[in-house]
């Protein structure tokens, strides 16, 4: 269920992490200062744990010295239900990692009707859609992730249709209903070959 919570009117990205250099929030740092220079009121919150303490100081050196540092916004960790909020209020959902898994926090973004900018890693192009519901870019490419960032921030209307299609495919593909009823599946199908073994 989606956040009762309009997007903000000011351009907002949002980055929900911790942060270590893998998850590559150093290249979103680098692309958000290309950002700015075409969307000056475009704003960041970095939203982890500082899993890596010295990166974390790195991080706000960084900004610093990109000039954006009065732009950006480091936060700690949330509880879910706080960082769902931040989720809808943004107008666009940013996760560049450099290595994945399957990160949960891109479905969490789609179900709360934001549309989602991340790197081509592990599983992540199985549930974006390049272009429906968010961006896909190469890891380690600050260049092209500005460039689709842009894109977002700069136009309100795009923002909104990438999320509610993004929020269309979670509803669709990634439902809590979908989820139990595939497990119903695999339990039937689990006892069904268990009697006919028996």
């Amino acid at each position: 269920m989606r956040p009762r919570v309009p997007r903000d009117e000011t351009p907002l990205a949002v980055y929900p992490g911790a942060l270590t250099p893998l998850k590559g929030v150093h290249h979103l740092l680098h692309a958000f200062a290309r950002v700015t220079a075409a969307v000056p009121d475009a704003r960041l919150v970095v939203v982890g744990r500082e899993m890596d303490a010295t990166y974390a100081r790195e991080l706000r050196t960084l900004a610093d010295r990109l000039g954006i540092a009065s732009r950006v916004t480091f936060a700690p960790a949330l509880p879910q239900p706080e960082l769902a909020v931040w989720m809808r209020r943004a107008w666009a959902v940013v996760l560049p990692s450099l290595s994945e898994g399957m990160p949960r926090v891109v479905l969490e973004a789609m179900a709360a009707g934001t549309a989602v900018v991340a790197t081509r890693v592990a599983g992540v192009p199985e549930v974006v859609q390049d272009g429906v519901s968010g961006y896909l870019v190469q890891p380690g490419d600050p260049e092209r992730l500005a460039g689709v960032l842009r894109a977002l921030l700069a136009d309100r209307r795009l923002a909104d249709e990438l999320g509610r299609r993004a929020g269309a495919a979670a509803d669709h593909g990634f439902s809590e209903e979908r989820y139990v009823r595939g497990y119903a599946a695999v339990i039937a199908a689990a006892r069904t070959a268990a009697g006919a073994a028996g």
